[in-house]
């Protein structure tokens, strides 16, 4: 039991979330400033551990360019998480980031 979840409930929401897992059938919202945001907090989930593997990073790049974000954007805020920057992860960095590539 973890986290007061026993395995049963456990195997159960991974099941769920597991059906539901396709990207393309969830609504992202129209503004781009509204799914920056969305985007910041996969990545605050990324190093909530200290640790960036390389598969969190290719999950991150295929989700934000499925959000239809700029891959170079997404390219050089991923190389300042990967290289264990994450305090620079800040909602500034990740707007500034964006605002450069798109302007």
């Amino acid at each position: 039991m973890r986290l007061g979840v026993d395995d049963i409930l456990l195997k159960e929401l991974y099941h769920k979330s597991s059906l539901n897992s396709n990207l393309s059938q969830r609504e992202l919202p129209d503004l781009e400033s509204e799914i920056i945001p969305l985007f910041h907090r996969l990545l605050l989930l990324m190093t909530v551990d200290g640790t960036v593997h390389a598969k969190e990073i290719d999950l991150c790049r295929k989700i934000g360019l499925q959000m239809g974000l700029n891959l170079l954007a997404i390219e050089e805020i991923l190389k300042t998480a990967s290289i264990g920057k994450a305090s620079l992860l800040t909602p500034e960095f990740i707007s500034n980031t964006f605002k450069t590539y798109y302007n």
